[in-house]
């Protein structure tokens, strides 16, 4: 399985002189992973070559029906570790700006540190299900990526740790 971005799918797509060496690509490895845009930055694409003159109306039809074909076949990524990344920054910026203006919470910090470290794992996870047997090799940086987040989830508390002091602040509970 391969990760395909729109500028390997379009020309699946139209008659381009990339077309059959990706071709090749594709018919021996059929597992195609894509964002889950790849629809419509290749409608864009494939409008914008019609736009320009580089494809009659006939041509544009036909190069989004098989866009509509190879789409059937693929396996769409969503966008949540965009998401996962954007709320973890803002949970730790908002942790940090709290303590700076000398309003620091336990709660904001160790909410920020279990976001982010189930976030990073989260992705790493996915990216290592993605390159599959590669992704424990030595010769992909992923390997030592997962290795750091998962040292990361240990050092300065384990997630457990912070899961347990954050109930009991909001439980009201000390410490024994």
């Amino acid at each position: 399985m391969r990760f395909w971005d729109s500028s390997a799918i379009v020309p699946l797509l139209v008659d381009e002189r990339r077309r059959s060496a990706l071709l090749g690509i594709l018919e021996r490895d059929p597992g195609m992973y894509v964002w889950w845009g790849s629809p419509l930055e290749c409608t864009s694409a494939i409008a914008r070559r019609e736009r320009e003159g580089d494809l009659d109306a006939h041509g544009a039809s036909a190069a989004l029906e098989r866009l509509r074909a190879l789409a059937a076949s693929w396996n769409e990524v969503a966008a949540t570790d965009s998401v996962r990344s954007t709320a973890a920054r803002l949970l730790i910026h908002r942790a940090a700006a709290n303590a700076t203006a000398g309003f620091p919470s336990e709660i904001e910090a160790s909410v920020a540190k279990t976001f982010l470290n189930e976030a990073a794992l989260a992705v790493v996870s996915d990216a290592m299900q993605l390159f599959g047997a590669n992704g424990y090799s030595c010769a992909y940086p992923l390997e030592r990526l997962y290795r750091d987040v998962r040292g990361l989830a240990i050092a300065g508390g384990t997630t457990q740790i912070q899961r347990n002091l954050i109930a009991r602040k909001v439980l009201g509970r000390r410490r024994y």
